[in-house]
């Protein structure tokens, strides 16, 4: 006997769950106009991503470096700011249906350069500096879950798609960047690099 549940009716015609409706504000919009919002998203994301690359890639080499401390103290920074990005999306997403998507997002966007900038005026061992990188890890990440949320408004029609775009290319992009911090860190040093990537 076939369990009910697996059973499926040849003639089912019952209605499809349609998408949800994007806000009135987007609704409204042409399509020319929404796509060109979302070309700005992409880039937006695949910035912040080449910048999460490189403190990911540059910042244990920052430390071992340019601060004289082991492989170890910087693995161990390193993944407590991994940490705190992670919980610092959730909050991000619920600071966004609080407060509003955009207004968060560009509190995060404005916040990134004061921190990295001071992270690296100060010794990179001391505590103020390593709690400036953490909310630099912090600022960097809790914008991405809205960043999605905003790319599945604006193509309402192809919400996954539009995640893809994001979650796929956009950060891949970033990701392609990242070489040409490392010229600046060969050319410069590496605090010249993180500080170019810190304010962009």
């Amino acid at each position: 006997a076939v369990p009910r549940w697996t059973a499926v009716s040849p003639g089912d015609d019952r209605p499809k769950a349609q998408p949800s409706a994007p806000p009135p504000e987007i609704a409204v919009l042409s399509w020319p106009r929404r796509a060109v919002a979302l070309g700005a998203l992409v880039i937006l994301v695949a910035v912040r991503s080449t910048i999460s690359s490189s403190f990911n890639n540059f910042v244990p080499l920052y430390f071992v470096r340019e601060a004289g401390q082991t492989q170890e103290f910087a693995s161990q920074v390193l993944s407590v700011m991994l940490l705190i990005g992670a919980g610092a999306t959730l909050l991000g997403g619920h600071l966004a249906d609080r407060y509003g998507r955009l207004r968060v997002l560009a509190g995060t966007l404005a916040g990134v350069p004061f921190t990295v900038a001071g992270f690296l005026e100060l010794p990179a061992a001391s505590p103020i500096a390593i709690a400036l990188l953490w909310a630099s890890g912090a600022l960097i990440l809790a914008g991405f879950s809205i960043t999605v949320v905003l790319a599945q408004e604006l193509w309402f029609e192809r919400r996954a798609l539009a995640s893809g775009l994001i979650v796929g290319f956009a950060f891949g992009m970033g990701g392609l960047l990242v070489p040409g911090v490392g010229v600046i860190a060969d050319e410069h040093g590496l605090r010249a690099a993180l500080l170019a990537v810190g304010g962009l």
